[in-house]
């Protein structure tokens, strides 16, 4: 196995990783959502000021990841933003080395908890009015059942930045 990487792989590799990451800065910055089309790749690649190659394996990495979804002879779309790959790819892990079974569980529990706790703040702040008034009606409803109902404990209220 090589493990000497060639310095245009990784410049390409790097760039790469770029366009990828702009192409979701802009999905997040045009508060596109799933389903909504993305504009044209002509479009995208003045837009980036990236190369149609470049352009391409960067769809082809976000396809990978449900983030874009591509539809030949219609266009590319905001994919569902699922949590698949991450699920097929941790299941594959567990069917590659049965003996890390136990790994791959805590591995799984690491990552849910980074994504809940990593992404509520960001959930508050866009919710409305209503909206956080509900999840505070919850929450006190949630605290008035009796211990052996709930699996976890509140530790303050929600607030917006």
């Amino acid at each position: 196995m090589r493990t000497d990487i060639k310095p245009a792989r990784a410049s390409r590799a790097l760039l790469q990783h770029a366009v990828t990451e702009q192409i979701k800065t802009y999905i997040i910055e045009n508060r596109l959502k799933p389903g909504d089309s993305l504009p044209t790749e002509a479009v995208l690649s003045e837009a980036l000021n990236a190369s149609r190659s470049s352009l391409r394996e960067a769809i082809k990495t976000l396809a990978a990841l449900d983030i874009v979804e591509v539809r030949h002879g219609f266009g590319m779309f905001v994919g569902r933003l699922s949590l698949s790959s991450l699920v097929e790819s941790l299941t594959f892990r567990g069917l590659l080395s049965p003996e890390d079974d136990f790994r791959v569980l805590l591995d799984l529990v690491e990552v849910r908890q980074l994504f809940e706790q990593g992404m509520a703040s960001q959930i508050i702040e866009r919710l409305d009015t209503g909206q956080l008034s509900e999840l505070e009606r919850l929450v006190d409803q949630l605290e008035g059942a009796p211990p052996a109902s709930r699996s976890w404990r509140p530790t303050g209220r929600f607030t917006t930045c």
